[in-house]
């Protein structure tokens, strides 16, 4: 009976030791998923922190050509005035 028992705790170390590694792989591994998924955490609020940055740069740079075109628009109703008053000067000069 005791040589039965000592076998019977000897096993069960046996398992437990085993059962305890194979919890310390299974912990580490848990672990290595946690980082891995704060770093893809990580990576998508940056990729949606560029998207917002990038519609703030495409609406500021909206924004400039709309002046610029505005600008445009004044600067070819003075060139056009300029050019009449030119001409008729022109005209009336000879």
């Amino acid at each position: 009976m005791r040589i039965y028992n000592k076998i019977k705790v000897t096993l069960i170390g046996k398992k437990f030791s085993f059962l305890f590694v194979r919890l310390d792989r299974v912990q580490r591994e848990r672990d290595d998923l946690r980082e891995q998924l704060k770093i893809v955490t990580d990576e998508t609020l940056t990729a949606e922190e560029k998207a917002q940055r990038m519609d703030m740069l495409l609406k500021e740079e909206e924004a400039r050509i709309y002046d610029v075109e505005k600008q445009l628009a004044r600067l070819r109703e003075t060139q056009v005035k300029f050019t009449a008053e030119l001409q008729e000067f022109l005209l009336w000069s000879f």
